[in-house]
């Protein structure tokens, strides 16, 4: 018998799909021609069932009460938060070999902050992740993309809908998310306030020191990994290639929204989750590990506060 993970029928387009004509939920499955996936047994495994794409193509093994989430339903999901949040489709990419794809919109308008080096835009958005793994869950967020290096850099994220399985709540909790959608928008008001806030505020390379040593601080004794973990921080912090001069609290923001996004590590975290696409490093799962990146800058602007002062 062969392995449902096996049978390989036909190729997956994978990559960047420009999605940016579409205007309804329906044209953008047409154009990506996506269609049903399907469940089938598994001879002599009672309880779970594999999962094949529409191309009949093998995907995954999940218990038998897993609920398959159809990426044309994922995409219909997302028409009415995002038309409620003004946005407009962006992109569309499968990853894991079919099992997860994410879907971005364009929010209308960029962050646009006044900096000493000139004028820095930030691209708003709202991005969707989803997959048909079981260990996969749907993550709506709002989200800002710094393009100042040729790989990006997530700035900042808010869940909308975080880490939500599809269990018999999930249409409920869908329906809040819609409701709420229209007052999330003002998230990105907000943060371009404290964005021009942190620029034009002044800090030394001894009080970044001192306000790093705050937002990651010791249990303890300070361990090598947590050292290295300052470090690193305070070296992105005058790394102009990566858009921090080492002068303002906006600097110091970035220093660690880059080490976020490009150094840190994280507990499971695989090199098959990113790839090369067009010569650059694709690796869009960097966004299921950024849920804590709100209350990284919030750590920084609290303990900015008492440094400063």
């Amino acid at each position: 018998m062969v392995h449902i993970l096996e049978q390989r029928q036909a190729k997956r387009v994978f990559g960047l799909q420009d999605i940016s004509d579409c205007t309804s939920a329906e044209e953008v499955i047409e154009k990506l021609d996506i269609g049903d996936y399907t469940e089938e047994p598994i001879e002599g495994y009672a309880g779970k069932k594999g999962i094949r794409d529409d191309l009949g193509n093998g995907l995954a093994i999940v218990g038998s009460k897993y609920a398959l989430a159809q990426p044309s339903d994922v995409i219909k999901r997302v028409d009415p938060i995002r038309e409620n949040l003004g946005a407009t489709f962006d992109q569309f990419g499968f990853l894991d070999e079919g099992r997860r794809f994410f879907l971005r919109c364009k929010m209308p308008n960029e962050l646009e902050i006044d900096t000493p080096q000139g004028k820095d835009s930030q691209q708003a958005r709202f991005s969707t992740m989803a997959g048909v793994d079981s260990t996969i869950k749907e993550i709506h967020s709002l989200d800002i993309w710094r393009e100042i290096c040729s790989n990006g850099m997530m700035g900042w994220a808010k869940n909308v809908i975080a880490g939500v399985k599809h269990t018999v709540n999930f249409d409920r909790i869908v329906t809040q998310a819609i409701k709420e959608s229209e007052s999330l928008a003002e998230a990105f008001d907000s943060l371009q306030t404290k964005m021009q806030t942190w620029s034009n505020t002044q800090v030394t390379k001894v009080q970044a020191k001192e306000i790093v040593n705050r937002v990651f601080p010791a249990q303890g004794e300070v361990t090598k990994r947590l050292e290295n973990t300052r470090e690193t921080v305070l070296g992105e912090f005058t790394n102009e290639r990566r858009g921090a001069y080492g002068s303002t609290l906006y600097d110091l923001a970035n220093a660690i929204t880059a080490w976020n996004t490009h150094e840190r590590t994280r507990k499971g975290e695989e090199d098959s989750t990113r790839r090369m696409i067009d010569g650059k490093l694709f690796s869009e799962n960097r966004l299921l590990g950024l849920k804590d990146s709100e209350g990284l800058l919030e750590r920084m602007e609290q303990n900015s506060n008492l440094i400063l002062s």
